[in-house]
């Protein structure tokens, strides 16, 4: 009951906020509230996806970085999230984190397939997320997780599970190793018809989110912290 009245308060400020354009005092006045419980309403509303802000660019004229990126890997759109000069890499991480969980709300919607990957920065992302209300969509694994210390289930299901609850999604794992010691293994276990539906599902992704690592990082890959590269190269990997 005390959930129904605070969904119902926030609801009502943040009408008064973004629709009426009242200030956070003028709504307290209103509501016989102070100002700051008119503030924790309009956060609790944007964390809990009661209110979807999105920035709309008319010009969308990308910063000159961007403008490099998307010159060099000749793509339409690139995103550079700026961090304070004297921020270390925790901070990075934590932005680019948060900015991408509010890019891909602005996205990924109803009847769509968003292929995720897992890592570090992947992890990050799903601490992140603002709960949006789809209907009819589907989360899919990318990459296998196992190696030879762990089926690595645990961590990747945990990443992929919170994209799936966030959205309301159907969640499917892909229970396979992330390097093949031997060719011919992986090719027959890609003809048995649990691993052909998965691999269907990443083929019809309309969304792909995946991040690249880097090895001597101060927030390093779970790529190389997870034993996943062994000093011996294994061969047909």
């Amino acid at each position: 009951m005390e959930d129904v009245v605070k969904i119902r308060d926030a609801i009502r400020a943040a009408r008064m906020y973004y629709y009426q354009g009242l200030t956070t005092e003028a709504i307290a006045h209103e509501l016989n509230m102070s100002r700051s419980t008119i503030s924790r309403l309009l956060n609790f509303a944007r964390q809990n996806g009661l209110v979807d802000i999105r920035i709309v660019d008319p010009n969308e004229h990308p910063q000159q970085l961007e403008q490099k990126i998307v010159g060099h890997f000749n793509i339409k759109q690139a995103h550079v999230v700026p961090v304070p000069n004297n921020s270390g890499e925790e901070e990075w991480l934590e932005r680019v984190a948060q900015h991408t969980a509010y890019y891909l709300n602005s996205i990924f919607d109803s009847n769509m397939i968003l292929g995720i990957a897992w890592g570090t920065t992947l992890s990050a992302v799903s601490r992140h997320l603002l709960p949006k209300t789809i209907h009819d969509a589907q989360i899919v694994q990318l990459n296998g997780a196992g190696n030879t210390q762990t089926t690595g289930i645990e961590y990747a299901s945990e990443i992929i599970m919170r994209f799936a609850q966030n959205y309301q999604a159907a969640a499917h794992l892909f229970p396979v190793p992330t390097f093949f010691d031997f060719a011919v293994t992986k090719k027959a276990l890609w003809e048995e018809g649990s691993i052909k539906r998965i691999l269907d599902l990443q083929k019809r992704s309309n969304l792909l989110l995946y991040s690249i690592g880097a090895v001597h990082a101060g927030i390093p890959s779970h790529v190389y912290s997870g034993g996943y590269l062994e000093k011996t190269i294994m061969p047909n990997c």
